[in-house]
């Protein structure tokens, strides 16, 4: 029935040993591993993918069945499961069918038997119809639309069988849908609400080349009813019964009165797709289009076949006729990049650190897509850049947004980069408001050893003096100390590294502040906030404002005792490396925090 002509590659990245030398006894095998990569995880994993040929005739099916031999996890456990087999259909186009009918008890009902899709030219066939003589009884059988010679058999009504032989003599083939083999007048004589099979046992279905033609029967329910006859399908047409997405197709049918009608698109599973047409009463629809597609969100369904249900009911009587006999295959476009995941979404980084993103590629139906080759950028070339290996490197804080675009398609993540001063002191471009936690080891404690390699553009280095209200020029031999608030120009982003004296036996810094406004800085390399930092002068501070280096303006005023839980709040932090302005109701001593 089928034969696996090709295994290639999934999404394992390691070990792939595809096994093809029993193909004829029925069996194929893959080996795969992740090599030295992390372990896959998640939802449709790609172990290999087989290309299918179809070697049976039309008609025939195959199972397809997974003997799982091991699915390990990464310690080498072997990880439950439960294998979900398939089935290889090789469909065949035409159908000889009998439809379902429900009778009155005593009465009469004619019903054909038809040939449907015959692609072939039909030139005669041999059809045994089977039924169960307790429930109804074969009365009569007439020509139908082959005109040659015409053949019923009807003596083995008693066995539960009767049977036609017909040809189109010496006419044209017929071909088409809806050929008509014969008409049956069957009797319901069995009792109300007893029903029948009608099987159709097809012993020839020729060409005009006198070959058999591949075929499906479709068999039919006889039913005798307690009241008045079901309606039926008086005429049932499918434009496309294959249809390779976006191609459409058409369903046309005709009641043979007025009914309550539904005509959808279910799946193999007998799950609504797409309920196309629903009316309270009527008799001949309007033709239905269906663009392979769910209801739901409008979006393509999987390759596979697909059920037409025809349901139309009498609203008086209650009976009804259901046609599930047709199908539609539908097969799928080649995928298409529809989405780019990246991971991870965000991402906070001291400057000069790293992050590696990766990114996931899915289709339209939401399956991963390997090899897709993406562009990486960074919106903040400033704050951060990023290779396309997707390898980001923090270069300066504030916000970035990295995207990965393969076309018009592109997904996206978050960085912020911050500034940790225990390590590195950050100069923006323009006017910077900095300080050093702490103290610093000699030989990389002046103006000189810190600040000697910013290009300052020939601006000087300031220290504001409250006690005399004057500002002072540092000299490149005065010592940068902690708590002091210092303004420096720098023409460009400037990172400068910093080197704290680690000798034990030093105490921690203080720094006295006079009424008016004080230059000043955090003693820590952490985050603090603005009340404990200031504590030792809990009682004669009043406003605090850093400066925004970045964007070359002042900060939100902090004021004491303010519990609003807002910016203004004194619960906000100071940043380590940052500068200050602290306005003093009256002289006081401000301790550091850290040695």
């Amino acid at each position: 029935m089928v034969n696996v002509t090709e295994i290639t590659q999934g999404d394992f990245p390691g070990s792939f040993t595809p096994n093809t030398f029993f193909t004829a006894n029925g069996w194929v095998k893959v080996v795969v591993d992740v090599g030295a990569n992390p372990s896959l995880t998640g939802d449709n994993i790609t172990v290999a993918y087989f290309t299918l040929e179809a070697v049976g005739n039309a008609g025939t099916s195959s199972y397809l069945n997974l003997e799982v031999q091991s699915l390990l996890n990464d310690s080498f456990a072997a990880i439950p499961f439960t294998p979900i087999n398939g089935t290889f259909l090789i469909p065949a186009a035409t159908k000889v069918v009998i439809p379902s009918v429900s009778v009155e008890q005593g009465a009469n009902t004619i019903v054909p038997v038809m040939i449907k899709n015959a692609t072939d030219a039909v030139s005669g066939t041999s059809i045994k119809l089977w039924f169960n003589p307790a429930v109804v009884n074969v009365t009569e059988i007439t020509q139908g639309d082959f005109p040659g010679s015409f053949t019923p058999n009807t003596f083995f009504t008693a066995n539960g069988w009767v049977k036609v032989v017909v040809d189109v003599g010496a006419n044209p083939s017929l071909t088409g849908d809806n050929i008509t083999v014969a008409y049956f007048t069957l009797e319901a004589v069995g009792n109300a609400g007893t029903s029948s099979y009608l099987n159709l046992e097809v012993q020839s279905l020729l060409n005009d080349s006198f070959a058999a033609i591949p075929f499906t029967p479709i068999n039919g329910t006889f039913t005798v009813s307690t009241g008045p006859p079901a309606p039926t399908l008086v005429t049932y047409t499918i434009t496309n019964t294959t249809i390779t997405l976006p191609q459409t197709t058409s369903i046309d049918v005709r009641f043979s009165e007025r009914v309550s009608a539904i005509i959808k698109i279910e799946d193999a599973s007998g799950n609504l797709v797409n309920e196309l047409y629903s009316s309270p009463d009527v008799t001949n629809p309007l033709p239905q289009i269906w663009d392979g597609t769910y209801e739901s969100n409008g979006t393509q369904v999987p390759g596979g076949v697909y059920t037409v249900n025809v349901t139309g009911t009498n609203t008086t009587t209650g009976l009804s006729v259901t046609d599930t006999t047709k199908t539609i295959i539908v097969i799928p476009p080649p995928p298409v990049l529809t989405s780019i995941e990246v991971s991870p979404q965000t991402a906070t980084l001291n400057i000069t650190e790293t992050q590696q993103f990766t990114t996931t590629a899915k289709d339209q139906y939401g399956n991963t897509m390997p090899g897709i080759i993406f562009t990486w950028s960074s919106s903040n070339t400033a704050t951060g850049v990023i290779n396309q290996n997707g390898l980001f490197t923090a270069n300066a804080p504030g916000t970035t947004t990295v995207k990965a675009a393969n076309g018009s398609i592109n997904g996206t993540a978050s960085v912020v980069v911050i500034f940790k001063a225990d390590y590195t002191l950050f100069l923006a471009t323009g006017w910077n408001f900095v300080s050093i936690p702490k103290k610093l080891a000699a030989g990389n404690n002046t103006v000189e050893d810190v600040f000697g390699d910013v290009n300052r553009s020939s601006h000087s280095i300031f220290l504001y003096n409250t006690s005399t209200a004057e500002w002072n020029v540092m000299n490149l031999t005065d010592e940068v100390k902690p708590l002091d608030g210092i303004w420096i120009y720098s023409a460009e982003s400037k990172v400068i590294p910093i080197t704290f004296d680690n000798d034990p036996l030093r105490t921690p810094p203080t720094k006295m502040l006079y009424n008016g406004w004080n230059a000043i800085g955090l003693s820590d390399t952490i985050p603090t906030s603005a009340n404990d930092a200031l504590s030792p002068v809990e009682d004669k501070w009043t406003f605090l404002i850093g400066f925004d280096a970045i964007n070359q303006q002042y900060q939100t005023t902090i004021i004491n005792n303010n519990h609003d839980g807002d910016e203004r709040d004194e619960g906000n932090p100071m940043n380590s490396g940052i500068g200050y302005w602290v306005y003093m109701k009256e002289d006081g001593e401000l301790a550091g925090l850290s040695v």
